[in-house]
């Protein structure tokens, strides 16, 4: 793991990403309890997934134009 040093020099591996879930991870969460369903429905089960992502889709689901 790279020191301070190193990550103020720009001589580190990776920059720290984000922490990504699945979608059996994400259903189970206690985060996202009241959109189950939605998310049930919104996201594919073999991809990962940061909050930021999800949180991204329930708005723009919920923000379409019922047709």
């Amino acid at each position: 793991m790279a020191n301070n040093a190193e990550m103020m020099d720009g001589n580190s591996e990776k920059p720290a990403s984000k922490p990504a879930f699945s979608k059996s991870q994400l259903l189970v969460s206690g985060l996202y309890q009241q959109r189950r369903d939605l998310l049930s429905a919104l996201l594919d089960g073999n991809r990962i997934y940061t909050k930021s992502e999800v949180d991204s889709l329930i708005q723009t689901y919920l923000n379409k134009e019922a047709v």
